[in-house]
């Protein structure tokens, strides 16, 4: 794969996980966002909402899985 490829790939995706990112609640989206869009650590997640580190592993992941099914 290129990296046109990729491009294309990007665009052809980025709309779809856009919809899909603003379906989810505020604190889901945010919580992807930091962690995947910004590399946050997951401790950092945390801190940020103002959850534990461990919470914010479930969020992190619970919201993944609401992305995966829309």
């Amino acid at each position: 794969m290129t990296a046109g490829d990729d491009t294309t790939l990007w665009e052809e995706i980025k709309p779809h996980l856009d919809a899909a990112l603003e379906r989810l609640g505020t604190v889901d989206r945010e919580a992807v966002l930091l962690r995947y869009m910004q590399g946050a650590s997951l401790a950092d997640v945390g801190r940020t909402l103002g959850l534990s580190e461990n919470a914010a592993t479930q969020r992190v992941h619970r919201a993944v899985e609401k992305l995966q099914r829309m």
